[in-house]
């Protein structure tokens, strides 16, 4: 839904008979560009409220649209357009974020391609996530040995 709008601006535009991708803004578009990214920036922060736990599938939707365009450029994304994916997902609640198997598939993929923005914001993002209260859940559901 909130993607469905921000879309043309966000995603490459692929030719489909060549095969290649364009992005949708060039750099020298930066300023316009900002009003958007500031907008959807300020959506995403709105739609990332409530109780944890639909903050977490939230996040994990959130997680999902960014994994998939990286994993499916091979991370050959413009630097100005990463530096505005990354500005706005920042300031998101990574806190509360509990990955499932799917998410942290994704996020050693991205670490495979050794794109170094997508790296640096990887760590920045993994050290926010409440990996204690994930074991804690692991430990809970594992079964017992008796």
């Amino acid at each position: 839904m909130v993607y469905n709008v921000f879309d043309p601006w966000l995603r490459p535009i692929s030719d489909l008979d060549s095969g290649d991708s364009r992005w949708p803004w060039m750099e020298s578009h930066h300023e316009s560009a900002l009003i958007i990214v500031e907008s959807f920036k300020r959506i995403l922060q709105e739609f990332t409220q409530g109780d944890n736990t639909t903050v977490s599938q939230r996040l994990s939707f959130i997680w999902n649209q960014y994994a998939v365009m990286t994993i499916h450029t091979n991370g050959v994304i413009p630097q100005y357009i990463i530096n505005a994916h990354h500005f706005t997902l920042a300031t998101l609640p990574w806190e509360l974020f509990i990955p499932d198997i799917q998410s942290l598939d994704q996020m050693v993929q991205i670490c495979d391609m050794n794109a170094d923005s997508q790296m640096d914001f990887l760590c920045r993002l993994v050290t926010k996530i409440p990996w204690k209260v994930i074991v804690e859940m692991c430990r809970v559901n594992e079964p017992s040995m008796t």
